[in-house]
């Protein structure tokens, strides 16, 4: 009798485990449908924004900048697999306006550096002008999604496999409320974004009214640092959810080490208009220099 007791216990723990594994499946299979069908609605958009980044005397990795305060504005657009955008700040090392052109047009990326020469630096490799360099606003609350190599490009996480690939590890998924919006918090470990040798822990909530947009993250980099990111304001275009202005906080041991405020200029928005292919190719002859950064040598 005591036998058989056990064995309907563990049969019901058994069926209870593979009910928890199958609507966890379920669950996953929804998120990646409705993150890979946003996406899919952006065929191109183009905006207009400014980013504002605080920086304390804790943080570190930007010490060697003389400011604690650093403003910039740019202009994104981006139509398929190619993009563009341009930025525009003050840099505190050459006491000068700085305005910088990145594109990538499918193939490789294209810095443009404008000063008293134009000088184009060309390279299959995502150029490092951080931190002034906004690779794509839209990005800023799918970040848990980005992984070391990754293309910026908005059609680029249209793939379904590749969000499943990145979901994988979820190991919660439960209901929750941020504001006024209800939807679902999901935990999950992936891979760093920079260094594919560390993991990140992820706290990710999605508004189910707004169609399962991320619009708060957090993440612990190792035991120390923790990261956060809140989409305050939002602007909806044809079903399109569109963050108009999102913060960011990091702290080391709860400590603030900096905030950024990326802002986006609704006035500015256009979504799935036409765009020539001219705007994501800079051509030599309108430049004073070329520089190949994959094989080290002058091209102009």
């Amino acid at each position: 009798m005591l036998m058989k007791k056990r064995e309907n216990l563990f049969l019901l723990i058994y069926f209870f485990i593979i009910l928890c594994i199958y609507i966890l499946g379920e669950d996953q299979m929804i998120i990646v449908d409705k993150i890979s069908s946003y996406f899919k609605k952006l065929f191109s958009v183009q905006f207009e924004g400014d980013m504002e980044m605080h920086l304390t005397s804790s943080d570190k990795s930007f010490s060697a900048i003389p400011l604690s305060k650093h403003n910039l504005k740019y202009k994104f657009i981006n139509n398929g697999n190619k993009y563009r955008i341009e930025v525009y700040f003050f840099d505190p090392f050459i006491k000068k306006e700085v305005h910088k052109i990145v594109c990538w047009n499918g193939e490789q990326y294209q810095l443009l550096e404008t000063g008293e020469k134009r000088v184009l630096s060309i390279s299959k490799s995502l150029p490092q002008i951080n931190p002034y360099f906004i690779p794509n606003p839209l990005l800023f609350p799918f970040t848990f999604l980005l992984k070391k190599g990754d293309y910026f490009s908005l059609n680029y996480f249209q793939n379904q496999q590749l969000i499943k690939e990145r979901l994988k590890n979820i190991e919660k998924i439960e209901e929750g409320q941020r504001g006024e919006y209800k939807g679902i918090y999901i935990y999950f470990t992936k891979q760093g974004q920079f260094d594919d040798k560390n993991f990140e822990n992820y706290k990710i909530f999605l508004a189910r009214e707004l169609n399962y947009f991320p619009i708060f993250s957090e993440i612990f980099i190792g035991e120390e640092i923790r990261e956060e990111m809140e989409v305050k304001e939002f602007l909806k275009i044809d079903d399109i959810i569109i963050p108009i202005v999102i913060y960011s906080s990091a702290y080391k041991k709860e400590k603030l080490l900096r905030t950024v405020k990326v802002s986006i200029d609704k006035e500015t928005v256009k979504i799935n208009v036409p765009i020539e292919e001219e705007f994501f190719n800079i051509p030599f002859s309108h430049v004073d220099k070329v520089w190949d950064s994959d094989t080290k040598t002058w091209l102009k």
